[in-house]
């Protein structure tokens, strides 16, 4: 037979039929059936042509006229045979009788059918009936063969193990032993010399082995003696062997014994029994769960007519199945099998779903072969009863689940067509599969105006405050229930733009549920917030710098000689204008950052000079505060590719940090090198952040004391510095412990030197 897999096998369609059939006009029409039916087929109308097809394609079953132009079917089946192709057919002929039919059974045809319109209309269904026995066939075979290896192995085990050779007199006193028979038997030699051979053999055999005894010295040979020795420890070994006389000048001398211990093997053998039992045992059940699992496979399949299969079925897979009936109740519903009759003997088990009783299924063996009595059920059957009840309720809830599922689904639908936000599902493909009523009301698209674009529909572009391109959104990650929250700009059916901000959802692998909200008037008025910043912030800078100048001017003397008193009041304004214009630059440098204006010019420069830019403006103050200022570098003269200015004005942020909360101790700033990346660490012993203030820390108007700073600051100085960092393509971050101080770590891109020919890369 042509060597199929199990899973092939248990596939009833997809497989390629020939049909040999020398009438042209039934070779087509039974072909279009089985095509139909889902079979892939082939035609020939004579033998030869079937031969040749057989060999040069996959053909995996024959449907086989017995008569055909230039030979018969048992000629064809034995050519194929000849070849090594025993292919599975089934006959289907008009000249047929049972002659040819007990021949071509005995050929290996699965069927035969007389050719009549009903024998054709019904061949699909053959088909099937035949692929699933082939499937049980080599199930069977596969089954079968494990078993005969198992007990190959066994039994090659025990042939191979060493053998207990022994040789005693004609009084049963042992005259020699070897070593494997000591060894089983737990023996010394010395302790054997004053045995005898009826010492160690099972007393319930002592009878017979002298009888043995006695024939061997008169000459007689035995062969496959079964024997069960006795150890020193009392345990029984059994033995098999061959026993015969040795004989010196006619006369018996002593016998020699070969043993083979087979403890092990009758043990096997036993195995085998119950195994060998077991599977017929598990052939039925196979048949019923097989018949239960293709029922609730078939499409349109209501719960009434599964449980009414699975009634149907069980008797089948009881050891009287003539005799026995079965019932189920479920729902206040009584489903029974055709020969239903109550008896004495009876069994039943609960159908349990969702962990509450639902039902009951019973199976009676009938009064024809029940007594008073009753017939015990076996364990298996009480077992398989169980399974039975225990799958029923599995597929009970399966089907109740799917038709709560039906109704979720249409209070989902109804919940979104009164939302007041837009809804849009759509499929893994980037097909729209659903759009509630204000979809359409916001945007002004019916379902079939969005087209089916992977990831994402053309008229959705991402908001252009995001910084990577519209192709680099995938939908949101399938399977992990993880929600997703973009900003689009979505483009109406009249041509306006709205903003959106777009929360995406998977429902499960297969559609992505998305909810619209419609931001474009905060956006509007936050643009407008920036721009009145930006507005004033360069209004008031101009200002600012002009007192600065006269202040400076007049504490320098050039307005003539000033007393102690104005002297105070002029430094007293050359602070408050100091941080006034920190606070308009700070205010600037954010809206620069957030209309994204801001722009940088990244050369090579001396990270020692950043530092001593940055330091020496700060200097002074450290001094009047009682602190330390150390500065450290790992080696000189390290280069780095940044915008000077704005990499000073990102350290001076940290350092003034530093400086306004530490308030004894020191300010520590170490400068090395991170692989590619230079560093500059700057710690100090302040009073430290709590978790809390570190999760948010280099957000705009985080400000470090929790409250409005003191000295009139703008709470944007790391917002501003880790946004300057990051467009010179460098980092910053921060770690602290409360009341022990806090470390921020710079990390900049080095100037690479190209050894081979001297020159910088940038």
């Amino acid at each position: 037979m042509t060597n199929f897999t199990i899973d092939e096998l248990t596939a009833e369609t997809d497989r390629t039929v020939l049909v040999v059939e020398d009438d042209k006009d039934l070779n087509q029409l039974i072909s279009r059936k089985l095509r139909r039916a889902g079979y892939k087929t082939d035609s020939a109308q004579r033998g030869s042509e079937a031969i040749e097809k057989i060999g040069s394609n996959d053909i995996e079953l024959l449907v086989l006229d017995y008569q055909l132009p230039d030979m018969t079917a048992n000629e064809m089946v034995e050519s194929l045979k000849e070849m090594g192709n025993e292919i599975p057919f089934i006959m289907l002929t008009g000249q047929g009788n049972e002659h040819v039919a007990v021949e071509m059974m005995k050929l290996g045809a699965r069927d035969y059918l007389v050719k009549d319109p009903e024998s054709i209309e019904s061949l699909p269904n053959v088909l099937r009936r035949v692929l699933r026995e082939l499937s049980m066939e080599i199930k069977l075979g596969w089954t079968e063969s494990q078993l005969r290896e198992s007990e190959e192995r066994y039994r090659d085990l025990f042939e191979n193990a060493s053998d207990l050779i022994q040789s005693i007199d004609k009084d049963g006193k042992f005259v020699y032993v070897n070593r494997s028979w000591l060894e089983v038997l737990g023996y010394e030699w010395s302790e054997v010399e004053g045995l005898s051979f009826f010492n160690v053999i099972a007393p319930n055999q002592v009878e017979y082995c002298k009888e043995m005894l006695l024939q061997i010295t008169q000459g007689q040979e035995f062969r496959n003696v079964q024997i069960t020795f006795i150890t020193k420890d009392e345990c029984e070994v059994f033995v098999e062997g061959n026993v015969r006389p040795r004989m010196e000048d006619e006369q018996f001398v002593a016998t020699i014994g070969i043993f083979h211990d087979i403890t092990e093997r009758l043990k096997s053998d036993e195995i085998i029994r119950k195994q060998a039992y077991d599977l017929s045992k598990r052939l039925k059940e196979l048949h019923c769960l097989y018949g239960l699992s293709k029922a609730a496979e078939e499409p349109g399949t209501t719960l009434e007519q599964l449980i009414q299969s699975t009634v149907n079925l069980i008797p089948y897979a009881l050891q009287y199945p003539d005799f026995t009936c079965a019932q189920v109740t479920f729902d206040n519903q009584v489903f029974s099998s055709g020969n239903f009759a109550e008896s004495m003997c009876q069994e039943s088990s609960d159908i349990i779903v969702y962990g509450e009783h639902a039902g009951t299924l019973k199976v009676w063996y009938t009064d024809a072969i029940s007594t008073n009595d009753g017939i015990p059920f076996l364990d298996e059957e009480r077992e398989l009863i169980n399974a039975l009840s225990e799958q029923l309720a599995r597929f009970i809830e399966y089907r109740q689940a799917e038709e709560a599922l039906i109704e979720s689904e249409e209070r989902f639908r109804q919940m979104s067509e009164l939302s007041p936000f837009p809804v849009w599902i759509c499929n893994c493909d980037g097909k729209t599969e659903y759009i509630n009523p204000q979809f359409t009301i916001l945007f002004g698209y019916p379902v079939d105006d969005i087209p089916a674009c992977k990831p994402w529909p053309a008229f959705m572009q991402l908001h252009k405050e995001c910084d990577f391109p519209i192709e680099d959104v995938p939908p949101p990650t399938r399977g992990t229930n993880v929600a997703t929250k973009q900003e689009f700009e979505m483009t109406c059916k009249n041509g306006d733009v709205r903003i959106v901000s777009v929360r995406s959802l998977p429902m499960n692998d297969e559609k992505t549920y998305m909810v619209f909200h419609d931001i474009t008037e905060p956006k509007r008025i936050e643009q407008m917030k920036t721009d009145f910043v930006s507005m004033v912030s360069h209004q008031l800078r101009t200002p600012v710098g002009i007192i600065r100048g006269y202040i400076d001017n007049m504490l320098s003397g050039l307005t003539g000689d000033l007393t102690e008193k104005q002297i105070l009041y002029l430094k007293d304004m050359e602070d408050i204008s100091a941080k006034n214009y920190n606070l308009v630059a700070d205010l600037l440098n954010a809206s620069r950052i957030e209309r994204g204006v801001i722009s940088v010019e990244i050369e090579p420069v001396d990270l020692a000079t950043i530092i001593d830019r940055a330091t020496g403006e700060y200097r002074e103050s450290i001094q009047d505060k009682g602190l330390n200022l150390f500065i450290e570098f790992e080696k000189e003269g390290i280069q780095v590719l940044a915008d000077e200015d704005k990499m000073v004005e990102a350290l001076c942020n940290i350092i003034n940090n530093a400086v306004k909360f530490t308030s004894e101790g020191y300010i520590r700033i170490q400068a090395g090198l991170s692989g590619n990346h230079a560093t500059v660490h700057v710690s100090d012993t302040g009073k430290g952040m709590s978790e809390d203030i570190l999760e948010k820390l280099f957000s705009k108007n985080q400000i470090l004391s929790g409250s409005p700073t003191p000295d009139g600051g703008s709470g944007l100085g790391l917002y501003i510095a880790k946004e300057f960092m990051e467009l010179q393509h460098g980092d910053i971050s921060a770690s602290s412990v409360e009341g022990q101080g806090s470390c921020f770590l710079f990390k900049i891109p080095l100037l690479k030197q190209n050894s081979q020919n001297g020159g910088t890369t940038w």
